[in-house]
């Protein structure tokens, strides 16, 4: 019996002119024949459910099977969220299974998704065959059978990877969008304020500029931002800069210069306490907005070269501070300064420097990148960050800086340091290959997540707030919370008992200083011992089942209740670029 032909026309992001395409469930695939009493019941491979999958996208995406490769990434095969969507409900019908929503961006290709499917399913279709001469009647084979009754491995928490001590915080500084420094943007967290806004008129005229239709040239279909004020108000004789020269530098250098001054006046090591010592710098900073839209119009010389680049940004700290140990400025997009944060762990853990300075930035957003982020398809036509929601298409650009003094805990303790939190542990990965370069992999997140509370020394069950990269997209946020499940379910089966939220509902996503902002989130939060609400949640995304999670959204302002247990948070950042 042949299956019913079912055509679904579906929305594509195609250039104008070019054709909506049809997702067509095939009329045959595989057919089964008619069960006779006696027979039994064999599990499908993993090279029939290639078949499968192959037959299933050479007929939607009309491409010949010939010419499927089984190893390309399918992003790469023009499968867009759409497609994706489409795609899944296709082959649930066909296997009888409900699946996650995300599977197409799971796994990279048809080869893995087989694999995974053979794997974590047992309810795949049944290939129906004469009985073996015996009496046993198995519906699932023993080897499937022994994958799923296998217990799964547990960490041994005994035993931390890095056998290294926690990482005090004993120095904060930020400036966010509405809020000039800490105490104003907890303010901002407690009440839940939302500092989007439209384009300032002295950035640029939205009016000529903005159109609603994401494919025009030349324009952006966003015009909502979070902006900082007064980046032109800065010091130079302060920081032994020539105003000439200072004209030419890049906001964010400004910026930063300043951001560490007080950093070091709120720890107690201000009037040169630190210099001629091995304290680090790392730096997470992506564009250099100023550089296209100002320099050239200023003077053209050394200062422009200098004040732009960002490897300096990270190395003008060291200089005017006179601080000699690692100087870097480091740059995997959205991930950027948690990664600066990482390595400035492991370089205190490593004995390479005595204090860490550790931030990241993003200032002066400019025309051209809302452009290019319009190209991509990446920012909310509705000007709303609204992470976990039903109604989320995309995110919110935002300004921001943030920076943080580190030090070893047994020496911050010795040194009677002010305390504002301590890191526990800390890892890092890449998604590797998976449907897309811009992508993100859910299975690489869960393993980043284990890897972390290895190295932390603690369990998933510890772990009483989590703040979400959260960008707030229709499959970008269910990846995210599928890799949270892999990662807490080794450890624990309760639900719901984690509060999960995300700092860019407030500020929008500050893409390299996004970690610095979740980072002061979580602090200012475990000081004030509440956590403030997420904005913008009217309905959950339908893709994302909180009740059977260990999550639930945070939406109000909620005692941080611990059950006499410390406080303990988890913090992710994922680049577009596949850096986790």
């Amino acid at each position: 019996m042949s299956l019913r032909k079912v055509q679904v026309a579906i929305a594509k992001f195609v250039q104008d002119g070019e054709p909506v395409k049809e997702i067509t469930e095939p009329e045959s695939v595989h057919p089964i024949p008619k069960a006779e009493v006696t027979t039994t019941q064999r599990h499908t491979t993993a090279a029939e459910i290639e078949s499968l999958l192959v037959e299933i996208l050479s007929q939607n995406l009309q491409i010949p099977p010939q010419r499927i490769d089984i190893h390309q990434p399918f992003l790469e095969m023009g499968i867009d969220s759409v497609t994706a969507l489409q795609l899944v409900e296709i082959l649930e019908k066909k296997i009888q299974t409900s699946l996650p929503k995300t599977l197409f961006f799971d796994y990279a290709s048809i080869k893995d998704l087989a694999l995974g499917l053979v794997s974590q399913y047992d309810c795949l279709i049944k290939v129906e065959e004469p009985p073996p001469q015996s009496t046993a009647n198995f519906t699932v084979s023993d080897e499937i059978q022994e994958t799923i009754s296998a217990p799964q491995p547990q960490i041994n928490w005994e035993n931390s990877t890095s056998g290294s001590e926690p990482i005090a915080v004993i120095g904060m500084s930020g400036r966010f969008p509405d809020a000039a420094d800490l105490q104003s943007f907890w303010e901002l967290l407690r009440q839940g304020h939302d500092a989007v806004k439209e384009v300032p008129r002295h950035r640029w005229d939205i009016d000529k500029y903005y159109n609603p239709d994401a494919q025009a040239e030349g324009t952006s279909y966003s015009k909502w931002g979070a902006f900082l004020d007064r980046l032109d108000q800065f010091d130079p004789l302060l920081f032994r800069i020539s105003p000439r020269e200072a004209e030419a530098i890049d906001p964010q250098q400004r910026i930063m210069l300043e951001l560490v001054w007080e950093a070091l006046e709120t720890a107690g090591y201000a009037d040169g306490k630190l210099t001629d010592t091995e304290t680090g710098v790392f730096i997470g900073a992506t564009y250099s907005h100023y550089l296209r839209e100002n320099v050239p119009y200023l003077h053209g010389d050394a200062y422009s070269s200098l004040g732009n680049s960002n490897a300096i940004l990270a190395n003008r700290i060291s200089y005017f501070f006179g601080w000699r140990g690692p100087s870097l400025t480091v740059d995997t997009l959205c991930s950027s300064s948690l990664m600066a944060l990482h390595l400035g762990v492991q370089s205190l853990r490593r004995g390479e420097c005595e204090y860490a300075l550790v931030g990241g930035v993003h200032l002066g957003m400019s025309l051209d990148y809302y452009q290019a982020l319009s190209r991509l398809g990446a920012v909310s036509s509705q000007g709303r960050c609204r992470t976990f929601d039903r109604q989320a298409d995309g995110y919110v650009p935002g300004e921001g800086a943030g920076v943080i003094l580190l030090k070893p805990l047994s020496k911050a303790l010795r040194d009677r340091d002010y305390i504002w939190g301590v890191i526990l542990g800390s890892a890092v990965n890449h998604g590797g290959r998976s449907s897309g370069l811009t992508v993100p992999n859910s299975n690489a997140q869960a393993r980043l997540i284990q890897r972390a509370l290895q190295d932390a020394n603690v369990s998933a069950d510890d772990i009483s707030y989590l703040e979400a990269h959260g960008t707030g997209t229709s499959l970008g946020d269910p990846i995210e919370v599928r890799g949270l499940v892999q990662a807490f379910k080794t450890d624990t089966q309760r639900q719901q008992f984690c509060a999960i939220g995300s700092v860019k509902s407030n500020i929008g996503h500050l893409e390299p200083a996004a970690g610095m902002a979740g980072l002061f989130k979580i602090l200012l939060a475990m000081k004030a011992k509440q956590i403030p609400p997420t904005l913008h949640i009217t309905e959950i995304n339908p893709n994302i089942n909180f009740e059977q999670t260990p999550f639930y959204v945070n939406d109000r302002l909620r005692d941080w209740k611990t059950n006499g247990c410390p406080r303990r948070a988890g913090l992710s950042a994922f680049g577009m670029g596949g850096a986790n």
